[in-house]
């Protein structure tokens, strides 16, 4: 009875071992290699996203404080690229600035292209294009639903009471003392100034403190 030499066997599988070793561990180190620069590339990507939609925000917030395109699009070139180091270039390439669309009114629509590299371990330099599309709706001081004023709205002679409507708060007027507004949202004058029979027909109701100066609170 041949039993073989064991030794001899043994040996043999560690040399399959060690080759398949040798085989798979590069295999391993370009995969580990390629997960790396994909989530460095997702995270450049969202980074330019969060920067380009936080710019857009405050533009939408401010409407009436950007009415040419072009001061625009310089603002939010400037911030994202100062923001974000990783890019080469960021360009905003279209602008549809208070338009309508399926029925919406004052909507604001921003394309940017923006471009940067990422280094892989081999020294080889990869160039990426990030193209992204933006829709929101710029805050005018209306509601969507809100009727057209009425004649009578341009003859009260000043006589109305004058209330303030502040558009990160909500759908309330106000008085200029309410407490329910922040203070610096008061001392950074973001408050939209509006005769308070005005403030009623764009669709706006009192606030429950302060009463909109209608005697209650």
């Amino acid at each position: 009875m041949n039993l073989g030499n064991p030794m001899k066997e043994l040996q043999k599988k560690k040399g399959s071992y060690l080759v398949e070793a040798v085989m798979t561990l590069p295999i391993c180190i370009l995969a580990i290699v390629a997960l790396a620069l994909v989530i460095r590339i997702i995270a450049i990507c969202q980074s330019i996203s969060f920067l380009t939609a936080k710019e857009v925000k405050e533009i939408s917030l401010y409407t009436n404080s950007f009415m040419y395109t072009v001061s625009l699009c310089s603002k939010i070139e400037d911030s994202v690229l100062h923001e974000c180091d990783a890019l080469t270039d960021f360009r905003v390439k279209k602008v549809d600035y208070l338009h309508r669309e399926e029925n919406i009114d004052d909507l604001i629509g921003v394309t940017t292209e923006a471009k940067f590299a990422v280094e892989n371990p081999a020294g080889l330099t990869g160039k990426i294009v990030f193209t992204e599309k933006l829709l929101t709706r710029g805050f005018t001081g209306a509601l969507q639903d809100a009727a057209p004023l009425e004649e009578d709205a341009f003859t009260q002679n000043g006589t109305s009471q004058k209330v303030l409507v502040y558009l990160r708060y909500g759908e309330k007027y106000h008085l200029p003392s309410c407490s329910v507004v922040r203070r610096e949202s008061r001392e950074q004058n973001e408050g939209i100034e509006m005769d308070r029979e005005d403030a009623r027909r764009k669709g706006y109701s009192a606030c429950l403190l302060c009463g909109g100066g209608e005697g209650y609170g």
